[in-house]
């Protein structure tokens, strides 16, 4: 594996009742962008020039994938009954690399929450402004993130709010 050999990764499952994978696989393949997409599914993929397609590797390989990557990619997931409200747990871990992050939205609901941060790149899931998105990151523009660690996100602060707001429980409680 060479630094750099993705333009762009997702590294996850994609279940089509789930997640929405197609427009980005197909943003990259009509486009000539290296990607690596890994992660169980059920939809058949096929890998094409420049295009890794594979079931979940081991965590040491996702690593490697994701250091010779120059975006990191994660996929909101579809809302069952309207926008979902699940958060990404892959949000909170990239947010620590000082690698850009492209956030692929179904609703504008994580994307009004997470924007204040200035460090994800978000677009809407269709090919088109995904395509925009990862150019205009491959290009250097200037798009109004800061690709480095969010300190906010460390476990160290998660874990400090989390016990301030169990002990201001405690305190109502008493």
């Amino acid at each position: 594996v060479q630094p750099a050999e993705y333009d762009v990764c997702y590294l996850g499952d994609y279940l089509t009742r789930y997640r929405d994978i197609t427009p980005l696989y197909q943003a990259c393949k009509k486009r000539n962008l290296k990607a690596a997409i890994v992660g169980n599914s059920d939809l058949q993929l096929d890998s094409a020039e420049g295009i890794r397609i594979e079931p979940r590797v081991s965590r040491k390989e996702a690593k490697q994938i994701e250091e010779f990557s120059k975006i990191i990619t994660i996929l909101e997931n579809k809302g069952i009954n309207g926008p979902s409200i699940q958060i990404p747990g892959k949000l909170y871990h990239y947010a620590l690399t000082d690698k850009p992050i492209l956030v692929i939205t179904e609703s504008q609901e994580i994307k009004k929450y997470y924007a204040k941060y200035n460090r994800f790149v978000f677009a809407e899931n269709n090919e088109q402004a995904i395509f925009e998105a990862i150019s205009r990151i491959l290009a250097g523009e200037d798009i109004g993130v800061q690709n480095m660690r969010l300190k906010d996100f460390s476990p160290e602060k998660i874990v400090d709010e989390f016990v301030t707001l169990i002990e201001k429980q405690e305190k109502i409680l008493s």
